[in-house]
């Protein structure tokens, strides 16, 4: 019987020690997972505290490169492209030098591929002028902004006609764009009545392929294709010459439409915006912002445009030889393209 009772006395004791043991275990993997939970929540805060810092170090380098862009204005001096780009441990410091922000990169180009605005209720007025040969054909682009929940381009119209649906039941998630283009190197006001076009780009569901409408056609309403992924709408202008337009664009049913206008030969605009593009850095976190400002009003940034996105991760690329002045420049790969 003793020998009975100590052999359970002794199983007793193992499986006590066996579930502190297992309790130690049990306690010990939580407080490691409490512990990564509160470096990562750390981490990220630091992270999005750092992002935050670059985020305006880059609006910084937009601001000082609107203000030289002012200044050149004023004195009549040309705007030229500048890649005013510095080494990964280099730039235009801001703040406490040991907090490490600054603006590393800003990049002004007077002469862009496309141009960008936000339409709104007021109309928007942009300058149609190649840097270089005629402008031919353009391409307009244009996207909502938001779209409401179950948005699909099954809402939009099978095709056009001259009567336009009411607002209140129109469904469809981009708006009709209306345009007014104006050769304004035309002589007397009658020319200038001649020779403006006016037109409207319906959205149309099914992705119906739009051929290019000659900018003088005057009350044209054509159907367009449209993306059912972002539901953008593109359509085609064309016979433009190598002269100066002005386009006046607007939509219709739907605001805050964001719209890029292209040449389809790739040529660039002149004289009509500046796109600033800016990398601004916090130790060793990255942002990036792009901006079209247009040059009738470039001190304002409320009409300025994010043409990329308020935020890129992309960084650009130095080589290591390069540093903060001019001459070199020449060093700066190029990887930040418009």
């Amino acid at each position: 019987m003793n020998s009975i009772r100590s052999a359970r006395h002794s199983q007793h004791g193992v499986v006590s020690i066996t579930m502190t043991i297992i309790m130690i275990a049990i306690l010990g993997l939580i407080v490691l997972a409490i512990s990564q939970i509160a470096r990562r929540e750390q981490s990220s805060s630091l992270n999005a505290q750092l992002g935050t810092q670059a985020y305006y170090a880059a609006e910084s380098g937009v601001n000082d490169a609107i203000v030289q862009i002012n200044k050149d204005l004023k004195n009549n001096v040309p705007i030229t492209t500048d890649n005013d780009c510095h080494g990964a441990n280099d730039g235009v410091q801001l703040g406490d030098p040991a907090n490490n922000v600054a603006y590393t990169c800003v990049m002004v180009d007077p002469t862009p591929d496309n141009l960008k605005a936000t339409l709104g209720s007021a109309s928007s007025v942009l300058e149609l002028k190649p840097a270089t040969g005629s402008l031919g054909t353009i391409e307009l682009t244009w996207h909502p902004n938001s779209t409401a929940p179950g948005a699909n381009l099954a809402m939009c119209p099978t095709g056009t006609n001259n009567v336009f649906s009411p607002k209140s039941i129109w469904k469809c998630p981009n708006g009709v764009l209306r345009y007014d283009i104006t050769d304004v190197d035309s002589g007397s006001r009658a020319d200038l009545i001649n020779n403006t076009g006016t037109g409207f780009l319906v959205p149309s569901r099914g992705g119906v392929t739009s051929t290019p409408i000659n900018w003088r056609t005057h009350g044209a309403t054509q159907s367009v294709a449209c993306n059912s992924a972002d539901f953008s709408c593109t359509a085609q202008i064309s016979g433009l010459g190598s002269g100066t337009y002005f386009i006046r664009l607007n939509t219709i049913y739907v605001e805050n439409v964001g719209l890029t206008i292209t040449q389809t030969s790739g040529g660039k605009f002149a004289d009509a915006q500046v796109q600033i593009d800016a990398t601004g850095k916090a130790q060793d976190v990255l942002r990036r912002i792009r901006v079209a400002i247009d040059l009738t009003h470039p001190e304002s940034t409320a009409d300025a445009a994010v043409v990329a996105g308020s935020i890129d991760k992309k960084p650009c690329t130095w080589q290591a030889s390069d540093g903060p002045i001019a001459s070199d420049d020449g060093n700066y790969l190029d990887n930040c393209t418009y």
